[in-house]
C-alpha cells in the first residue's frame, strides 16, 4: 500500500540513516555520498513522495519502503524516480510500485518517462523488461562511477515515449503465480539471485505481477 511519506517522515529517515555508507544507499543516491530525501508536507503538486506499506497484516501495517517521483505538467514528462526498499524480499514493494506505474501511464496519460540507474542494482531485470516492454530506450555510460572498493559502475538512463493516447489494454493482465508459466524459472519477475549466486523465489500461489503468462 501507498500512502503519503509525510505520514511515515521519522520512520522513513530513520530507517534509511541505517544504510548510510552502504551500497543500497549508492544505488539510491546514484553517487558515494549519503542523501536523505526531504519529505515536504506542502508542494506545488509535481513531486509525489510516498510509504510503501505492507499491509497484509491490519495489525500491524509495517513500513517496507520509499518511493518518489516527480512531474513536470507542461512537458508531461515523469521523472526524477527513487525506491528504496526496506525489505528487498517483500513483493509488495514491486506490486505497489506497478500499480502507481500504470496509474501514471494510464490515468495521467503521462508522454515521457524516464529514470536512471547504476549499474549492479538487483532491480536492473524489471526496468529492462518494463522498457521493452514499451519499446523504450536504455542508454548504457560506461564505468560512470567508482566505488568505495574501486570497483567501476555503469550509469543507466532509461527514456520511454508514449502515444497521445493511453489505452488500458496497454498493460498486461494481471496473472497470478498458480497460473503463470514462467514461475521458478530465471525469467520469473518474482525471482532475484543472491550474493552467493542462488536463485532464490518468495512468492505465493495468489501473488501477481504484470510480466506473467497464463498456460
Amino acid at each position: 500500500m501507498l500512502l503519503p511519506a509525510i505520514l511515515y517522515k521519522k520512520e522513513i529517515l530513520t530507517k534509511m540513516l541505517n544504510y548510510n555508507y552502504t551500497e543500497d544507499m549508492v544505488y539510491y543516491t546514484g553517487y558515494l555520498g549519503n542523501s536523505l530525501p526531504s519529505i515536504e508536507e506542502n508542494n506545488d503538486g509535481n513531486i509525489y513522495q510516498y510509504a510503501i506499506v505492507d499491509d497484509r497484516n491490519r495489525d500491524n501495517k509495517e513500513l517496507i519502503g520509499y518511493f518518489t517521483y516527480r512531474i513536470d505538467w507542461y512537458s508531461s514528462c515523469a521523472y526524477g524516480f527513487g525506491l528504496f526498499s526496506f525489505d528487498r524480499n517483500n513483493v509488495t514493494i514491486g506490486l505497489d510500485v506497478y500499480r502507481e506505474l500504470k496509474k501514471i501511464i494510464n490515468d495521467y496519460n503521462i508522454h515521457r518517462l524516464e529514470w536512471r540507474m547504476i549499474g549492479g542494482n538487483p532491480v536492473e531485470k524489471h526496468y529492462d523488461k518494463f522498457c521493452q516492454k514499451y519499446n523504450g530506450k536504455k542508454l548504457v555510460l560506461t564505468d560512470a562511477l567508482k566505488d568505495r572498493c574501486g570497483k567501476y559502475h555503469n550509469a543507466t538512463i532509461y527514456e520511454i515515449i508514449f502515444e497521445q493516447i493511453q489505452s488500458t489494454a496497454n498493460m498486461n493482465e494481471i496473472v497470478k503465480c498458480k497460473d503463470c508459466i514462467l514461475r521458478n524459472s530465471e525469467d520469473c519477475a518474482m525471482s532475484y539471485t543472491c550474493i552467493c549466486g542462488e536463485q532464490h523465489y518468495w512468492e505465493s500461489d495468489n501473488d501477481f505481477c504484470s510480466w506473467g503468462k497464463k498456460e
